[in-house]
């Protein structure tokens, strides 16, 4: 939305990244990722990253392993709503329904593309979880992998979004707190 980017809201924002982003560990998280198949016991792998994989449907809508399986319970129950004797513009949407789910179950997964890696605080990292950003637990230490690049964090999507759900911006109730 443009109003998440007004000045004052970048400065809420600013100030959000500012206190819970710490610091950028790319090259180090890249590294071990890449020897992580040569290594016996290696620190971390793909396998453990948070959302690292998606799938889509038919409209090209993303989903995480754990919002697919939301979305095909919803669109499953859906389905057992709509009565049998039913007309023809409900058939029509059963058998969309019926498409949607068929080609979400049978979609594979695809790797996210990661072009960061940031130590996050432990607050951010679960908001950015339950965003569907993927993130990686080293030790006591979480790290974001940041789907961007090339511009001010503040101004990803993401972090709009949840300052949004805080409350943080221009005129919500948190606002003194962004």
């Amino acid at each position: 939305m443009e109003q998440f980017n007004s000045t004052e809201n970048q400065e809420i924002k600013r100030n959000f990244v500012y206190r819970e982003v710490h610091a950028n560990v790319t090259l180090m998280v890249e590294d071990i990722l890449s020897r992580c198949y040569n290594q016996k016991d290696p620190l971390f792998d793909y396998d453990d990253i948070i959302n690292f994989y998606y799938y889509e449907d038919l409209n090209q809508e993303q989903y995480t392993d754990d919002s697919r399986t939301i979305q095909l319970n919803n669109w499953r129950d859906e389905l057992d709503r709509i009565p049998d004797d039913t007309g023809e513009e409900a058939a029509e949407f059963q058998q969309d329904l019926e498409s949607k789910i068929e080609s979400l179950e049978s979609s594979e997964s695809i790797p996210s593309e990661i072009y960061e890696w940031w130590i996050v605080s432990d607050f951010l990292a679960d908001q950015l979880e339950a965003a569907g950003e993927c993130l990686l637990t080293c030790g006591y230490t979480q790290i974001w992998g940041r789907k961007s690049t090339g511009q001010a964090i503040y101004l990803d999507p993401v972090i709009s979004e949840i300052c949004y759900i805080l409350k943080l911006l221009s005129g919500q109730p948190n606002q003194r707190l962004g």
